[in-house]
């Protein structure tokens, strides 16, 4: 199969395929028929939210636009029957061709692409999704540890029915600092979900724990730094040795 990527001003297409330069007439038929139902489905899309049609207005919560559209490119991705999976990335090229400018984000680097962080975030239920703010989701994105690894979805939203009152911008933003230390060169795909899950929770803890004692700037870089060369206590949570609260009390103590 076969993806447009560009449009020339002169309406010519350019494709790419992860097959390499020879596509066949059926590829790019349907890259052509891709294409037309992503610039009509994002057309229907912006005429029935007025606010992408005023450039001066702002959405008073982004996340709720931002779920809206990445569970309209998520609708063509898995249903339309159009897109092969290996080739999402040139499918959310595509999208960014015809996306208007109200919904599209600069781009915080190559791994960090704001149509792709829309597609994820409509991987939540809506209602979750609004749960927190846009900025506290792409800081979650963004973080090393969390980027490529999609089991941290499925935790985080059990999280946030299970705690909706710790789903806050210093909660969430130390949780991203402490699983980072925690995995820290470490490759999380390798890990069992038991393992992960537990990473998470100790993260969890460890921020909630932080905050609660009120701990200063210094003191707080000062344990992350510490988990970072504490492998052995990573080892021992990861593999059931150590609970959470064990794991919490070693790096506070």
């Amino acid at each position: 199969m076969a993806v447009i990527v560009k449009v020339e001003k002169n309406g010519s297409f350019i494709f790419r395929s992860i097959k390499g330069l020879e596509l066949t007439k059926d590829d790019e038929e349907r890259a052509i028929k891709l294409n037309n139902l992503v610039k009509k489905s994002l057309r229907k899309f912006v005429e029935n939210t007025p606010l992408l049609k005023s450039p001066n207005k702002k959405f008073k919560n982004k996340a709720e636009v931002y779920w809206e559209f990445g569970k309209l490119i998520r609708d063509i991705y898995f249903k339309s029957g159009l897109v092969e999976p290996s080739e999402k990335n040139l499918f959310l090229l595509n999208v960014y061709i015809h996306a208007p400018s109200g919904l599209l984000a600069k781009d915080r680097g190559p791994n960090r692409r704001h149509i792709e962080y829309c597609f994820r975030l409509a991987g939540y239920p809506k209602k979750l999704a609004e749960k927190m703010k846009w900025s506290e989701w792409v800081y979650l994105f963004d973080s090393p540890s969390i980027k490529k690894e999609l089991r941290f979805d499925k935790w985080n939203e059990l999280k946030i029915i299970k705690e909706p009152e710790n789903i806050n911008r210093k909660n969430i933003r130390l949780f991203a600092k402490s699983i980072n230390s925690i995995l820290k060169d470490m490759d999380a795909s390798e890990l069992s979900d038991d393992g992960l899950n537990n990473c998470y929770d100790a993260a969890w803890e460890l921020a909630k724990e932080m905050i609660e004692r009120d701990f200063k700037k210094e003191t707080i870089i000062r344990i992350l730094k510490g988990i970072v060369k504490k492998r052995n206590d990573v080892g021992d949570l990861i593999g059931g040795i150590n609970s959470t609260e064990d794991f919490v009390k070693k790096q506070l103590s």
